[in-house]
């Protein structure tokens, strides 16, 4: 699990989750565990890039509040954004 500043508004994150691990809720906890930090110092927005045929992650960053948006130059991609202010 990452996040990293990519303009004074945005910040990409990243989490992968070993397939052995899948079933346990570390994506949860670890999502979770990255909101609350981003919000605490201040980041106005989190995005990240995932594949669209990963439904599980789809499904974890919508419950979370996360909006999906398309890819135009990537049609096998989607977007997550929240805001977090």
């Amino acid at each position: 699990m990452a996040y990293a500043p990519t303009s004074r508004e945005n910040a990409d994150f990243c989490i992968a989750v070993a397939q052995t691990h899948r079933e346990e809720q570390v994506g949860r906890t670890l999502l979770a565990t990255l909101l609350r930090h981003a919000r605490r110092v201040g980041v106005p927005q989190l995005a990240a890039e995932m594949l669209w045929s990963n439904r599980p992650m789809q499904m974890l960053a919508m419950s979370m509040g996360f909006a999906i948006e398309p890819l135009p130059r990537d049609r096998t991609l989607r977007r997550l954004v929240l805001l977090l202010k």
